[in-house]
């Protein structure tokens, strides 16, 4: 990563990055790599502790009708509850996605940046490790992504034909993984 691109991020301060415009979940690549960007607004002090508690299990789902998707379900405790977040591999910097699926320097990168803002300020974040199995089926999701040709309206059907399950149903149909704490 450049120096010239690292930013500071201060809890309570302003997020230094862009952040989405809707409440909810953004899955993507940066520099840094896989990054989780949740914007909650009107967050409760229940929810942002359930968040600094952190995810006890996660599951990840492949769909490949009508196109592959890629969705992480992370279980937080309550009140937060599951919270997903869909990737679309087309979206990302292809030097960016060239360097996560690279494995032949030190095998998987299996980190994953998880930052939650509230409106424009950070109000917590992590970095963990996500067991190698689940991140290798991701890379294989990307692989058959980049494979077929689909466009953004493509992949906002498939998204909105996904989501028509609840996150709880997405979870259950994903396979499951129990996150180990270092």
């Amino acid at each position: 990563m450049n120096e010239e691109r690292i930013r500071a991020i201060e809890e309570g301060k302003a997020f230094p990055y862009p952040v989405p415009v809707n409440e909810g979940t953004v899955m993507g690549l940066w520099d840094i790599g896989l990054v989780m960007l949740t914007q909650k607004f009107r967050l409760k002090d229940d929810e942002l502790a359930a968040y600094k508690t952190g995810f006890g299990r996660y599951s990840y789902l492949e769909r490949l009708d009508p196109i592959p998707l890629a969705l992480w379900v992370f279980e937080f405790p309550e009140p937060l509850g599951k919270i997903d977040a869909l990737f679309n591999a087309r979206i990302a910097r292809p030097e960016w996605l060239d360097s996560y699926l690279d494995t032949a320097a030190g095998g998987i990168m299996n980190a994953l940046y998880m930052f939650l803002v509230e409106g424009k300020i950070y109000k917590g974040g992590k970095l963990v490790g996500l067991d190698p199995e689940p991140v290798e089926m991701f890379h294989g999701t990307i692989a058959r992504q980049m494979a077929v040709e689909y466009t953004l309206e493509d992949f906002k059907r498939a998204a909105a034909a996904l989501f028509k399950q609840s996150p709880t149903e997405l979870f259950e149909e994903g396979t499951i993984f129990q996150f180990k704490k270092d």
